[in-house]
């Protein structure tokens, strides 16, 4: 659909240009001009990263504009066309929308971000070695890429953290905060003690 708004808004604009005089021409030019100020207010809506929680916004917004309590219940429902949209007269709520939508893509960065953390450490291990040949005391080993990694890990959660999308995983982002520096606490103690 963006493909064909492109064309016809360029088909439009040389339309206006080269027939200047011709009143057709400038209904036209004025007609995509409406559609680009409705297409602005959908874009936000197609946002592969609104969620559950954003769309509760819009229809929490769009409820308090239109009194229609069923508003957007089925996003999928085959009703919410174009025409239907822009029947609602919605344009108003463009800035809100796009707010909505900016805020679900930073939040889906910021959970892609975490999820990346999560996942490198699953599998990481300390490196011990025995001590003296002693099979009931160890030492730290060769550490020093995971200590690295450990000091990365809190850089980008701290990150995260400051970062004013957080809300909706700020829990889940303050107990890896925790664990990560108990276990750099954990090393650093461990180190200086043998």
């Amino acid at each position: 659909m963006e493909q064909v708004f492109t064309k016809l808004f360029k088909s439009a604009n040389i339309c206006a240009k080269e027939l200047e005089l011709n009143e057709v021409s400038k209904v036209f030019k004025s007609e995509i001009e409406d559609l680009q100020g409705n297409m602005e207010t959908l874009r936000p809506l197609l946002d592969p990263a609104m969620g559950q929680k954003q769309w509760d916004l819009v229809r929490t917004i769009c409820r308090a504009i239109t009194e229609d309590d069923s508003l957007f219940e089925d996003i999928e429902d085959p009703k919410y066309s174009y025409k239907c949209i822009c029947d609602l007269e919605l344009q108003d709520l463009k800035e809100q929308f796009s707010e909505i939508a900016l805020h679900a893509a930073k939040e889906a960065e910021l959970i892609k971000m975490l999820e990346n953390v999560e996942t490198f450490w699953k599998d990481q291990k300390i490196t011990v070695q025995p001590y003296k040949n002693s099979q009931e005391a160890f030492i730290l080993g060769n550490n020093e890429d995971m200590i690295t990694r450990l000091d990365d890990t809190l850089l980008t959660l701290n990150n995260i953290m400051a970062s004013r999308f957080v809300e909706g995983i700020r829990f889940r982002c303050e107990i890896q905060v925790r664990m990560f520096r108990q276990l750099q606490e954990l090393l650093d103690e461990w180190a200086a003690h043998q």
